[in-house]
């Protein structure tokens, strides 16, 4: 099992106490035996469980990233479209604005043509 020399951690050896236990349970199915797997990247298993890990990892962050710049998108073109709305209404107010002095200008303009050629205006 061991080979002479080399000193096992003590999680590799079964203590008598657990060996009871173990027996007391067998068929009873009361408690199972858990095995923890730490990853130490010296075999390839470790070292495939962190890429793949990684890999995860890389995709959700993608995705938080992607997700982000889509409400940032949506968020600027709202903006866009507000600009764009409120620019609409302010040259709307100065084509009003220009009609109006255009239009007193006009009417002035015929009033002077009129007296000129002697025409009544009522």
């Amino acid at each position: 099992m061991a080979r002479p020399g080399v000193k096992l951690p003590s999680i590799f050896f079964e203590t008598k106490s657990s060996k009871a236990k173990r027996k007391k349970n067998v068929g009873h199915g009361k408690q199972m035996r858990k095995v923890e797997y730490i990853p130490s990247l010296t075999d390839i298993r470790s070292q495939r469980a962190v890429k793949v890990k990684l890999q995860v990892l890389e995709k959700e962050a993608q995705k938080r990233m992607e997700k982000q710049q889509i409400e940032r998108d949506k968020i600027e073109k709202q903006n866009k479209k507000l600009m764009e709305k409120d620019l609409k209404q302010q040259q709307r107010l100065q084509i009003y604005a220009l009609n109006k002095v255009m239009t007193e200008l006009e009417n002035s303009r015929f009033k002077e043509f009129c007296a000129k050629k002697g025409i009544k205006m009522s």
